[in-house]
């Protein structure tokens, strides 16, 4: 058994940031004159107690362990104790070996990583850090331990890879990240390899609120128009926070009403009280037979009779599918790749969605990732505008906007007062403009209260950046509103605010 180590690192510069992903590894974010640094540093291990391991895994495990030990790494831990490793350290290293990702496992711990590329043997790693950006770390492979890798991700992922088989689009690993693979053949010099990691707590709206990239004020219009089925397009660039947003905006659907997930990847995470789940499949054989699209699943999602359809992004022909769902009354959240509303239109013409189907989506969020150079380089997403569809005409979108984000001092905008938007979310909610005004406020000011108090609670009591409390929180907020908020200000440490909830209150009625 050979352990692969980061090679070592000298760590003088200034070192902005360090932490454990999973309990034993070091992670370093160091700054070298300019140039920034993931540096992962391993528990020490002896030769003698390499020698010790070695010995375990090849004259103990091998014939004890079975294949359900290995599939659960509690069982596997128990199993160790068994055979006589009472090291954690070692616990650890075996356990990353052999059931876990080896020099890969600190990485998929990471919580705050969301990619993981290696782009050849014999060239470092690189992570996309959620603050720090794209780094180079100090893990180097050589071409076997890459060759080794890709085939054990590929396993992982319930696949095979080889030079006949040279590459696999997605491979969904145990941890519900995914990985795009390239083994050594005519398709790739080296084994290469970039795993996608995605969220492993869902975004609910008071987590995402809490990073400031939209406001509650623009969250609470986008959550009525939502209630009243309003397609939601989220658009941007690749790593702008669209997924994330497009998750807490569904959970701030109503929880009694029906939703259908439709997917290539677990991306989305929402417990939705009445949810169906349905994950695109790809050919699995040479004929490429058994494909089960995303345009095949909208349309077997419209047959369970749902109110809503969330498609993590559109990219080609489930476009149109996903157009005529919202244009026949569905509610509808998803994601597109443009850099701009009339990008994104152009996309659309050019995948054949029909100038009249395009025309039933009207809410676009525009995401983007901006960096913030202060004193230490950030990354932070934004929401840059929302945008309201007035109208389509030879595929030139006329917009309304809504939100436009002034970077200077960091601030979404409202434009939504008077706006044509206001007048049709008043048309299909059979609402006056002064009712929508007090129900956005009243919206408003719950996301607020339970954004607050999550940053109040969450050391103490984590149980209120659960998905569970949360959707006990919107079904409260349908059925008792008044009790709720009480609720919240107590969480959030305010004081009751009676009088002015009573005023709210009679009016309404």
């Amino acid at each position: 058994m050979k352990l692969v180590y980061p090679r070592e690192e000298d760590l003088s510069g200034n070192i902005l940031e360090k932490y454990s992903p999973d309990g034993y590894s070091r992670v370093y974010i160091v700054d070298k004159e300019g140039a920034l640094c993931y540096v992962l540093e391993d528990p020490k291990v002896s030769d003698s107690e390499l020698s010790y391991v070695r010995d375990i895994i090849e004259n103990k495990l091998i014939y004890i362990v079975k294949p359900s030990d290995v599939e659960n790494e509690e069982s596997f831990k128990k199993l160790l104790k068994r055979v006589g490793v009472a090291d954690d350290k070692l616990v650890y290293l075996i356990v990353r070996e052999v059931v876990g990702y080896k020099i890969l496992h600190p990485l998929i711990m990471d919580e705050h990583l969301e990619d993981i590329l290696c782009t050849r043997a014999g060239l470092p790693l690189i992570v996309l850090h959620q603050d720090y950006g794209r780094l180079t770390t100090n893990i180097v492979l050589s071409e076997k331990e890459v060759d080794d890798l890709v085939r054990m991700l590929a396993y992982k992922g319930g696949k095979t890879i080889s030079r006949f088989l040279a590459k696999l689009d997605s491979v969904i690993l145990p941890t519900g990240d995914r990985a795009r693979l390239a083994y050594r053949s005519e398709v790739s010099a080296t084994s290469n390899f970039t795993i996608r990691k995605f969220p492993r707590r869902p975004w609910t709206p008071p987590r995402i609120l809490a990073t400031r990239m939209i406001t509650a004020d623009a969250m609470a219009w986008l959550w009525l128009a939502v209630e009243y089925k309003m397609p939601v397009v989220m658009f941007g660039e690749m790593g702008s926070g669209k997924t994330s947003l497009q998750n807490a905006l569904g959970m701030l659907i109503k929880p009694d009403s029906s939703v259908a997930v439709v997917a290539d990847c677990p991306e989305l995470k929402l417990p939705h009280p009445i949810k169906y789940e349905f994950y695109a499949r790809q050919p699995e054989t040479l004929e490429k037979l058994g494909e089960i699209t995303l345009e095949d699943l909208i349309a077997h999602a419209l047959r369970a009779s749902v109110d809503y359809v969330l498609v993590n992004e559109v990219r080609f022909k489930e476009a149109r599918a996903f157009a005529q769902a919202v244009a026949t009354g569905h509610g509808g959240l998803t994601t597109f790749h443009a850099s701009d509303v009339a990008a994104l239109f152009g996309r659309l013409k050019d995948l054949g969605v029909e100038e009249s189907i395009a025309e039933s989506l009207k809410l676009f969020v525009h995401c983007a990732t901006l960096v913030e150079k202060k004193s230490r380089p950030l990354r932070k997403r934004r929401v840059k505008g929302i945008y309201f569809l007035r109208r389509l005409s030879d595929w030139k979108p006329e917009v309304e906007p809504l939100y436009v984000y002034r970077p200077e001092e960091d601030v979404l905008e409202s434009r939504v007062e008077n706006s044509i938007f206001l007048e049709e979310l008043a048309r299909v909610s059979y609402m006056s403009s002064e009712e929508l005004l007090e129900e956005h406020s009243a919206r408003k000011r719950f996301l607020e209260l339970v954004t607050r108090a999550r940053e109040k609670a969450v050391e103490k009591t984590p149980l209120v950046d659960s998905p569970s409390f949360w959707f006990d929180l919107l079904k409260r907020f349908y059925s008792e509103r008044e009790k709720v908020l009480a609720k919240l200000e107590s969480l959030a440490g305010e004081e009751p605010r009676r009088k002015q909830r009573i005023v709210v209150e009679v009016s309404e009625e």
